[in-house]
Protein backbone atom coordinates (compact mmCIF):
# COMPACT_ATOMS: atom_id res chain seq x y z
CA UNK A 1 0.00 0.00 0.00
CA UNK A 2 1.43 3.37 -1.02
CA UNK A 3 1.93 5.76 1.83
CA UNK A 4 -0.04 9.00 1.27
CA UNK A 5 2.18 12.03 0.94
CA UNK A 6 1.75 14.43 3.86
CA UNK A 7 0.69 18.01 3.33
CA UNK A 8 3.14 20.92 3.54
CA UNK A 9 2.13 21.76 7.10
CA UNK A 10 2.49 18.18 8.25
CA UNK A 11 5.90 17.30 6.79
CA UNK A 12 7.50 20.60 7.78
CA UNK A 13 8.92 20.20 11.31
CA UNK A 14 6.51 21.69 13.83
CA UNK A 15 9.24 23.70 15.54
CA UNK A 16 10.06 25.38 12.20
CA UNK A 17 6.56 26.25 10.97
CA UNK A 18 6.28 29.48 12.94
CA UNK A 19 9.67 30.82 11.86
CA UNK A 20 9.78 33.15 8.86
CA UNK A 21 11.83 32.20 5.82
CA UNK A 22 15.03 34.11 5.22
CA UNK A 23 14.65 36.25 2.06
CA UNK A 24 18.21 35.76 0.82
CA UNK A 25 21.04 33.37 1.40
CA UNK A 26 24.60 32.90 0.27
CA UNK A 27 25.46 31.74 -3.24
CA UNK A 28 27.42 28.81 -1.72
CA UNK A 29 25.09 27.71 1.07
CA UNK A 30 26.98 24.48 1.71
CA UNK A 31 30.16 26.36 2.74
CA UNK A 32 30.01 28.92 5.57
CA UNK A 33 31.91 32.12 4.75
CA UNK A 34 35.48 32.60 5.95
CA UNK A 35 35.50 36.31 5.38
CA UNK A 36 35.81 39.07 7.91
CA UNK A 37 37.50 37.23 10.77
CA UNK A 38 38.16 39.77 13.50
CA UNK A 39 41.39 39.27 15.42
CA UNK A 40 40.64 41.96 17.95
CA UNK A 41 42.85 44.95 18.79
CA UNK A 42 46.17 45.19 17.03
CA UNK A 43 49.36 44.44 18.88
CA UNK A 44 50.12 42.24 21.85
CA UNK A 45 47.07 43.49 23.78
CA UNK A 46 44.93 40.88 22.03
CA UNK A 47 47.21 37.96 22.96
CA UNK A 48 46.10 36.01 26.02
CA UNK A 49 47.54 33.17 28.05
CA UNK A 50 46.30 30.58 30.54
CA UNK A 51 48.68 30.47 33.53
CA UNK A 52 50.25 27.39 35.11
CA UNK A 53 48.26 26.12 38.11
CA UNK A 54 49.30 22.44 38.26
CA UNK A 55 52.65 21.58 39.77
CA UNK A 56 55.05 19.29 37.88
CA UNK A 57 54.25 16.51 40.36
CA UNK A 58 50.50 16.86 39.70
CA UNK A 59 51.12 16.85 35.95
CA UNK A 60 53.19 13.67 36.19
CA UNK A 61 50.43 12.04 38.22
CA UNK A 62 47.90 12.91 35.49
CA UNK A 63 50.31 11.53 32.91
CA UNK A 64 50.58 8.21 34.80
CA UNK A 65 46.82 7.97 35.26
CA UNK A 66 46.32 8.49 31.54
CA UNK A 67 48.76 5.78 30.48
CA UNK A 68 48.63 3.19 33.25
CA UNK A 69 45.90 0.59 32.85
CA UNK A 70 45.43 -3.13 32.60
CA UNK A 71 46.10 -3.05 28.85
CA UNK A 72 48.23 0.12 28.60
CA UNK A 73 51.49 1.27 30.15
CA UNK A 74 53.88 4.21 30.28
CA UNK A 75 56.93 2.06 31.06
CA UNK A 76 57.41 1.33 27.37
CA UNK A 77 58.32 4.99 26.78
CA UNK A 78 62.09 5.34 27.09
CA UNK A 79 64.12 8.49 27.83
CA UNK A 80 61.04 10.25 29.19
CA UNK A 81 61.42 14.04 29.34
CA UNK A 82 59.16 16.78 30.65
CA UNK A 83 59.05 20.41 29.58
CA UNK A 84 56.72 23.30 30.18
CA UNK A 85 55.30 24.85 27.05
CA UNK A 86 52.80 27.41 25.82
CA UNK A 87 50.58 25.77 23.20
CA UNK A 88 48.84 28.21 20.81
CA UNK A 89 45.10 28.08 20.19
CA UNK A 90 42.73 30.20 18.17
CA UNK A 91 39.53 30.69 20.17
CA UNK A 92 36.46 31.79 18.21
CA UNK A 93 33.35 33.55 19.47
CA UNK A 94 30.40 33.94 17.14
CA UNK A 95 26.68 33.54 16.65
CA UNK A 96 25.89 31.09 13.88
CA UNK A 97 22.43 30.79 12.36
CA UNK A 98 21.63 27.67 10.39
CA UNK A 99 19.11 27.66 7.52
CA UNK A 100 17.89 24.74 5.47
CA UNK A 101 17.27 25.13 1.76
CA UNK A 102 16.74 21.69 0.32
CA UNK A 103 16.70 18.00 1.25
CA UNK A 104 15.56 14.66 -0.11
CA UNK A 105 13.44 12.63 2.29
CA UNK A 106 13.28 8.86 2.01
CA UNK A 107 10.19 7.01 3.25
CA UNK A 108 10.21 3.24 3.71
CA UNK A 109 7.46 1.34 1.99
CA UNK A 110 6.80 -2.41 2.13
CA UNK A 111 5.32 -4.37 -0.75
CA UNK A 112 4.37 -8.00 -1.27
CA UNK A 113 6.34 -9.36 -4.21
CA UNK A 114 6.39 -12.87 -5.62
CA UNK A 115 9.76 -14.66 -5.45
CA UNK A 116 9.86 -16.98 -8.48
CA UNK A 117 12.93 -18.79 -7.16
CA UNK A 118 11.34 -19.67 -3.82
CA UNK A 119 7.83 -19.70 -5.27
CA UNK A 120 6.36 -17.62 -2.49
CA UNK A 121 5.34 -14.06 -1.69
CA UNK A 122 7.86 -12.00 0.28
CA UNK A 123 7.59 -8.68 2.06
CA UNK A 124 10.11 -6.33 0.40
CA UNK A 125 11.22 -2.95 1.67
CA UNK A 126 11.42 -0.13 -0.87
CA UNK A 127 12.55 3.48 -0.42
CA UNK A 128 10.48 6.32 -1.87
CA UNK A 129 12.37 9.59 -2.23
CA UNK A 130 10.69 12.97 -2.13
CA UNK A 131 12.53 16.23 -2.92
CA UNK A 132 11.60 19.15 -0.70
CA UNK A 133 12.54 22.83 -0.97
CA UNK A 134 12.31 24.52 2.42
CA UNK A 135 12.86 28.09 1.26
CA UNK A 136 15.71 28.97 3.65
CA UNK A 137 13.91 28.22 6.90
CA UNK A 138 15.78 29.08 10.07
CA UNK A 139 16.68 25.84 11.82
CA UNK A 140 18.66 26.94 14.84
CA UNK A 141 20.95 29.56 16.30
CA UNK A 142 24.19 28.35 17.81
CA UNK A 143 26.24 30.45 20.20
CA UNK A 144 30.00 29.97 20.32
CA UNK A 145 31.22 31.59 23.52
CA UNK A 146 34.78 30.29 23.33
CA UNK A 147 34.40 27.57 25.95
CA UNK A 148 33.29 24.86 23.53
CA UNK A 149 36.07 22.55 22.35
CA UNK A 150 34.75 22.88 18.79
CA UNK A 151 35.48 26.63 18.96
CA UNK A 152 39.13 26.06 19.92
CA UNK A 153 41.69 25.14 17.26
CA UNK A 154 45.33 24.23 17.67
CA UNK A 155 47.14 27.06 15.86
CA UNK A 156 50.33 25.32 14.81
CA UNK A 157 51.62 22.34 12.86
CA UNK A 158 54.51 21.38 15.12
CA UNK A 159 52.67 18.57 16.91
CA UNK A 160 49.92 16.20 15.82
CA UNK A 161 46.61 17.91 16.45
CA UNK A 162 44.90 14.65 17.44
CA UNK A 163 47.02 14.62 20.60
CA UNK A 164 47.04 18.36 21.32
CA UNK A 165 43.29 18.81 20.95
CA UNK A 166 42.79 16.31 23.76
CA UNK A 167 43.65 19.08 26.24
CA UNK A 168 40.99 21.48 24.99
CA UNK A 169 38.68 22.59 27.78
CA UNK A 170 36.47 25.53 28.79
CA UNK A 171 39.46 26.82 30.75
CA UNK A 172 41.23 27.71 27.50
CA UNK A 173 38.91 30.71 27.30
CA UNK A 174 37.53 31.03 30.81
CA UNK A 175 40.96 31.21 32.49
CA UNK A 176 42.69 33.21 29.75
CA UNK A 177 44.21 36.54 30.78
CA UNK A 178 46.12 39.23 28.90
CA UNK A 179 49.62 37.90 28.50
CA UNK A 180 51.12 40.98 30.18
CA UNK A 181 49.40 40.02 33.44
CA UNK A 182 50.45 36.35 33.38
CA UNK A 183 53.54 35.30 35.31
CA UNK A 184 55.31 32.91 32.96
CA UNK A 185 58.11 30.93 34.66
CA UNK A 186 61.59 31.04 33.24
CA UNK A 187 62.55 28.36 30.74
CA UNK A 188 59.05 27.95 29.31
CA UNK A 189 59.05 27.39 25.54
CA UNK A 190 56.36 28.69 23.22
CA UNK A 191 55.02 26.88 20.16
CA UNK A 192 54.32 29.93 18.01
CA UNK A 193 51.25 30.72 15.94
CA UNK A 194 52.05 29.58 12.39
CA UNK A 195 48.41 29.08 11.36
CA UNK A 196 46.34 32.07 10.32
CA UNK A 197 42.97 32.79 11.87
CA UNK A 198 41.33 32.23 8.50
CA UNK A 199 42.73 28.70 8.17
CA UNK A 200 41.74 27.92 11.76
CA UNK A 201 38.24 29.22 11.11
CA UNK A 202 37.93 26.86 8.13
CA UNK A 203 38.67 23.97 10.50
CA UNK A 204 36.04 25.15 12.96
CA UNK A 205 33.51 25.61 10.18
CA UNK A 206 34.10 22.09 8.86
CA UNK A 207 33.50 20.60 12.30
CA UNK A 208 30.43 22.75 13.00
CA UNK A 209 28.97 21.95 9.59
CA UNK A 210 29.34 18.22 10.23
CA UNK A 211 27.69 18.54 13.65
CA UNK A 212 24.82 20.66 12.35
CA UNK A 213 24.17 18.41 9.36
CA UNK A 214 23.91 15.39 11.64
CA UNK A 215 21.65 17.21 14.08
CA UNK A 216 19.33 18.59 11.37
CA UNK A 217 19.19 15.18 9.70
CA UNK A 218 18.07 13.54 12.92
CA UNK A 219 15.48 16.27 13.48
CA UNK A 220 14.13 15.85 9.96
CA UNK A 221 13.74 12.12 10.50
CA UNK A 222 12.03 12.65 13.82
CA UNK A 223 9.63 15.37 12.66
CA UNK A 224 8.72 14.02 9.20
CA UNK A 225 8.89 10.28 9.80
CA UNK A 226 11.48 9.84 7.07
CA UNK A 227 13.78 6.86 7.26
CA UNK A 228 16.70 8.46 5.44
CA UNK A 229 17.79 11.95 4.39
CA UNK A 230 20.21 12.80 1.59
CA UNK A 231 21.24 15.78 -0.55
CA UNK A 232 20.66 18.21 2.32
CA UNK A 233 21.75 21.82 1.70
CA UNK A 234 22.31 24.14 4.64
CA UNK A 235 23.22 27.83 4.75
CA UNK A 236 25.13 29.45 7.59
CA UNK A 237 25.05 33.07 8.69
CA UNK A 238 27.83 34.17 11.04
CA UNK A 239 27.71 37.23 13.28
CA UNK A 240 29.70 38.51 16.22
CA UNK A 241 28.64 37.16 19.64
CA UNK A 242 27.26 40.54 20.67
CA UNK A 243 25.43 41.09 17.41
CA UNK A 244 27.57 44.13 16.60
CA UNK A 245 28.83 42.89 13.25
CA UNK A 246 28.80 40.15 10.64
CA UNK A 247 32.10 38.58 11.59
CA UNK A 248 33.39 35.98 14.01
CA UNK A 249 35.88 37.05 16.65
CA UNK A 250 39.19 35.20 16.83
CA UNK A 251 41.44 35.52 19.87
CA UNK A 252 44.96 34.03 20.11
CA UNK A 253 45.47 32.20 23.41
CA UNK A 254 48.54 30.46 24.79
CA UNK A 255 47.61 27.44 26.95
CA UNK A 256 50.07 26.48 29.68
CA UNK A 257 50.94 22.83 29.08
CA UNK A 258 53.25 20.11 30.34
CA UNK A 259 54.69 18.14 27.43
CA UNK A 260 55.96 14.61 28.17
CA UNK A 261 58.04 13.06 25.37
CA UNK A 262 59.39 9.54 25.24
CA UNK A 263 60.76 7.11 22.68
CA UNK A 264 58.93 3.96 21.64
CA UNK A 265 60.59 1.71 19.08
CA UNK A 266 62.57 4.57 17.58
CA UNK A 267 59.69 7.06 17.39
CA UNK A 268 59.06 9.97 19.76
CA UNK A 269 55.58 10.15 21.28
CA UNK A 270 54.25 13.28 22.99
CA UNK A 271 51.68 13.45 25.74
CA UNK A 272 50.20 16.82 26.72
CA UNK A 273 48.76 17.77 30.10
CA UNK A 274 46.65 20.90 30.48
CA UNK A 275 48.47 22.83 33.21
CA UNK A 276 45.26 24.55 34.26
CA UNK A 277 42.67 21.77 34.57
CA UNK A 278 44.61 18.54 34.00
CA UNK A 279 43.10 17.23 30.74
CA UNK A 280 45.47 14.84 28.98
CA UNK A 281 45.97 14.13 25.29
CA UNK A 282 48.32 11.55 23.84
CA UNK A 283 48.76 8.11 22.30
CA UNK A 284 48.13 5.06 24.48
CA UNK A 285 50.90 2.45 24.51
CA UNK A 286 49.45 -1.08 24.84
CA UNK A 287 50.97 -3.85 26.96
CA UNK A 288 51.64 -6.32 24.18
CA UNK A 289 51.87 -9.38 26.43
CA UNK A 290 48.51 -8.80 28.07
CA UNK A 291 46.83 -7.99 24.77
CA UNK A 292 48.23 -11.20 23.28
CA UNK A 293 47.09 -13.21 26.30
CA UNK A 294 43.60 -11.74 26.06
CA UNK A 295 43.43 -12.52 22.32
CA UNK A 296 44.56 -16.12 22.88
CA UNK A 297 42.13 -16.74 25.75
CA UNK A 298 39.24 -15.19 23.83
CA UNK A 299 39.95 -17.25 20.73
CA UNK A 300 40.25 -20.43 22.81
CA UNK A 301 36.90 -19.80 24.49
CA UNK A 302 35.26 -19.33 21.09
CA UNK A 303 36.78 -22.60 19.87
CA UNK A 304 35.60 -24.46 22.96
CA UNK A 305 32.10 -23.01 22.74
CA UNK A 306 31.69 -23.98 19.10
CA UNK A 307 33.40 -27.34 19.45
CA UNK A 308 35.97 -26.48 16.78
CA UNK A 309 38.81 -26.58 19.30
CA UNK A 310 38.73 -30.40 19.37
CA UNK A 311 38.24 -30.73 15.63
CA UNK A 312 41.82 -29.67 14.84
CA UNK A 313 44.82 -31.89 15.47
CA UNK A 314 46.80 -29.11 17.23
CA UNK A 315 43.89 -27.20 18.74
CA UNK A 316 45.98 -25.37 21.31
CA UNK A 317 48.38 -24.11 18.66
CA UNK A 318 45.67 -22.91 16.25
CA UNK A 319 43.27 -21.49 18.86
CA UNK A 320 45.67 -20.01 21.39
CA UNK A 321 49.27 -19.65 20.19
CA UNK A 322 48.55 -18.10 16.79
CA UNK A 323 45.91 -15.59 18.04
CA UNK A 324 48.15 -14.65 20.98
CA UNK A 325 51.13 -14.06 18.68
CA UNK A 326 49.06 -11.99 16.27
CA UNK A 327 47.61 -9.97 19.15
CA UNK A 328 51.06 -9.22 20.56
CA UNK A 329 52.39 -8.20 17.15
CA UNK A 330 49.47 -5.88 16.45
CA UNK A 331 49.66 -4.33 19.93
CA UNK A 332 53.37 -3.60 19.60
CA UNK A 333 53.10 -1.81 16.28
CA UNK A 334 49.63 -0.30 16.62
CA UNK A 335 50.92 3.01 18.11
CA UNK A 336 53.46 3.31 15.30
CA UNK A 337 50.75 2.77 12.71
CA UNK A 338 48.48 5.48 14.09
CA UNK A 339 51.39 7.85 14.63
CA UNK A 340 52.29 7.42 10.97
CA UNK A 341 48.70 8.13 9.92
CA UNK A 342 48.56 11.26 12.09
CA UNK A 343 51.93 12.43 10.81
CA UNK A 344 50.81 12.07 7.21
CA UNK A 345 47.63 13.97 8.01
CA UNK A 346 49.65 16.72 9.73
CA UNK A 347 51.91 17.19 6.71
CA UNK A 348 48.93 17.16 4.35
CA UNK A 349 47.06 19.78 6.38
CA UNK A 350 50.18 21.94 6.59
CA UNK A 351 50.62 21.83 2.83
CA UNK A 352 46.91 22.50 2.33
CA UNK A 353 47.03 25.52 4.63
CA UNK A 354 50.11 26.85 2.82
CA UNK A 355 48.36 26.48 -0.53
CA UNK A 356 45.26 28.20 0.86
CA UNK A 357 47.31 31.16 2.05
CA UNK A 358 49.20 31.35 -1.25
CA UNK A 359 45.94 31.28 -3.18
CA UNK A 360 44.70 34.15 -1.04
CA UNK A 361 47.88 36.12 -1.65
CA UNK A 362 47.73 35.44 -5.38
CA UNK A 363 44.07 36.31 -5.86
CA UNK A 364 42.66 32.78 -5.68
CA UNK A 365 39.46 31.60 -4.14
CA UNK A 366 40.72 32.34 -0.65
CA UNK A 367 41.00 36.08 -1.32
CA UNK A 368 37.68 36.18 -3.17
CA UNK A 369 35.96 34.87 -0.06
CA UNK A 370 37.33 37.74 2.02
CA UNK A 371 36.11 41.29 2.35
CA UNK A 372 38.29 44.32 2.82
CA UNK A 373 38.27 43.76 6.56
CA UNK A 374 39.50 40.19 6.14
CA UNK A 375 42.32 41.29 3.82
CA UNK A 376 43.35 44.03 6.20
CA UNK A 377 43.47 41.47 9.01
CA UNK A 378 45.74 39.24 6.91
CA UNK A 379 48.13 41.94 5.67
CA UNK A 380 48.54 44.10 8.76
CA UNK A 381 49.43 41.40 11.23
CA UNK A 382 50.57 42.47 14.69
CA UNK A 383 54.28 42.21 15.60
CA UNK A 384 53.78 39.25 17.91
CA UNK A 385 52.30 37.28 15.01
CA UNK A 386 55.33 37.75 12.77
CA UNK A 387 57.75 36.96 15.57
CA UNK A 388 55.83 33.84 16.56
CA UNK A 389 55.48 32.67 12.96
CA UNK A 390 59.21 32.96 12.31
CA UNK A 391 60.02 31.06 15.49
CA UNK A 392 57.68 28.25 14.47
CA UNK A 393 59.34 27.65 11.08
CA UNK A 394 61.87 25.03 12.01
CA UNK A 395 64.91 24.18 9.95
CA UNK A 396 63.54 20.69 9.38
CA UNK A 397 60.50 22.06 7.55
CA UNK A 398 62.70 24.33 5.46
CA UNK A 399 64.95 21.42 4.49
CA UNK A 400 61.91 19.31 3.61
CA UNK A 401 60.48 21.95 1.29
CA UNK A 402 63.92 22.72 -0.15
CA UNK A 403 64.71 19.09 -0.92
CA UNK A 404 61.27 18.64 -2.50
CA UNK A 405 61.77 21.59 -4.82
CA UNK A 406 65.33 20.47 -5.68
CA UNK A 407 64.12 16.97 -6.56
CA UNK A 408 61.43 18.47 -8.78
CA UNK A 409 63.91 20.71 -10.58
CA UNK A 410 66.41 17.91 -11.06
CA UNK A 411 63.80 15.58 -12.49
CA UNK A 412 62.52 18.31 -14.77
CA UNK A 413 65.94 19.14 -16.21
CA UNK A 414 66.86 22.56 -17.54
CA UNK A 415 63.73 24.53 -18.23
CA UNK A 416 64.75 27.63 -20.05
CA UNK A 417 62.46 29.75 -22.17
CA UNK A 418 61.44 27.93 -25.34
CA UNK A 419 58.65 27.77 -27.86
CA UNK A 420 56.63 25.74 -25.37
CA UNK A 421 57.36 28.23 -22.60
CA UNK A 422 57.18 31.71 -24.18
CA UNK A 423 56.58 33.58 -20.91
CA UNK A 424 58.92 31.42 -18.82
CA UNK A 425 56.23 30.07 -16.50
CA UNK A 426 57.65 26.54 -16.45
CA UNK A 427 61.15 27.90 -16.01
CA UNK A 428 60.05 30.08 -13.09
CA UNK A 429 58.75 27.03 -11.25
CA UNK A 430 61.66 24.83 -12.37
CA UNK A 431 59.51 22.16 -13.99
CA UNK A 432 59.19 20.79 -17.50
CA UNK A 433 56.20 21.47 -19.79
CA UNK A 434 55.10 17.86 -19.25
CA UNK A 435 55.01 18.18 -15.43
CA UNK A 436 51.93 16.98 -13.61
CA UNK A 437 49.71 19.18 -11.47
CA UNK A 438 51.15 17.59 -8.32
CA UNK A 439 54.70 18.40 -9.43
CA UNK A 440 53.72 22.00 -10.20
CA UNK A 441 52.06 22.38 -6.80
CA UNK A 442 55.06 20.91 -4.98
CA UNK A 443 57.51 23.16 -6.82
CA UNK A 444 55.39 26.26 -6.19
CA UNK A 445 55.01 25.63 -2.47
CA UNK A 446 58.72 25.10 -1.98
CA UNK A 447 59.71 28.19 -4.00
CA UNK A 448 56.94 30.33 -2.46
CA UNK A 449 58.21 29.60 1.03
CA UNK A 450 61.76 30.36 -0.07
CA UNK A 451 60.98 33.67 -1.84
CA UNK A 452 58.13 34.97 0.33
CA UNK A 453 58.73 38.70 1.09
CA UNK A 454 58.15 38.17 4.81
CA UNK A 455 61.05 35.69 4.98
CA UNK A 456 63.87 37.81 3.57
CA UNK A 457 65.86 40.77 4.96
CA UNK A 458 64.41 44.26 4.32
CA UNK A 459 67.03 45.10 1.69
CA UNK A 460 65.98 42.05 -0.38
CA UNK A 461 62.21 42.52 -0.01
CA UNK A 462 61.75 44.29 -3.37
CA UNK A 463 63.53 41.52 -5.29
CA UNK A 464 61.69 38.81 -3.36
CA UNK A 465 58.35 40.52 -4.02
CA UNK A 466 58.96 40.53 -7.76
CA UNK A 467 60.06 36.91 -7.71
CA UNK A 468 57.05 35.92 -5.61
CA UNK A 469 54.65 37.70 -7.98
CA UNK A 470 56.24 35.87 -10.93
CA UNK A 471 55.81 32.54 -9.13
CA UNK A 472 52.20 33.32 -8.27
CA UNK A 473 51.43 34.35 -11.85
CA UNK A 474 52.98 31.16 -13.21
CA UNK A 475 51.21 28.95 -10.67
CA UNK A 476 47.84 30.62 -11.34
CA UNK A 477 48.11 29.76 -15.04
CA UNK A 478 49.65 26.30 -14.86
CA UNK A 479 47.37 24.91 -12.16
CA UNK A 480 44.26 25.71 -14.24
CA UNK A 481 43.78 23.10 -17.01
CA UNK A 482 42.03 25.52 -19.37
CA UNK A 483 44.56 28.32 -18.94
CA UNK A 484 47.42 25.86 -19.26
CA UNK A 485 46.06 24.48 -22.55
CA UNK A 486 45.78 28.00 -23.97
CA UNK A 487 49.30 28.81 -22.80
CA UNK A 488 50.79 25.63 -24.27
CA UNK A 489 48.99 25.98 -27.60
CA UNK A 490 48.98 29.74 -28.22
CA UNK A 491 51.49 31.12 -25.75
CA UNK A 492 48.86 33.27 -24.05
CA UNK A 493 46.27 32.95 -21.29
Amino acid sequence: MRRPFPSLASWLPKSWQSWPARPTFRTRPEVPPSRGIQTGPRGAANLKAVPFTLTPADAEQRFRQHHEGWLTTSKALKNLKTERMLIPFWVFRAEMKVYIKYAQLGFSEYHMEYDFQRKEYRRVRRMRWESRAFGNVLVSTRELDGTEPSAQTYASFRFKKEYVEGIRAPSVWANAKPIQSVDIPAGVQADAFNMSARTAWERVVAQLRSEEEQRVEEQLKRETGASEVRGMQLAFDVASPRGSGDTAEATPVFLATYCFSGEYRGMVFNTFVNASTGQVGGQYIPQAERVGLLAGVGSTLVGLATGAFWGVGAGFFFWFVIPAAVGMLVARYWPLLWAGVYEGRRQWEQAKAAAFEQDAAGGGRGSRANTTGGQRSQQQRPPWWEEARHRAESSQQQQSWGSSSRRTRQSAGPAGASSRDPLGYYAALGVSPTATVQEIQGAFRGLALKHHPDRVPPEQKAKATAQFQKLTEAYTVLRDPKKRRNYDSRGMV
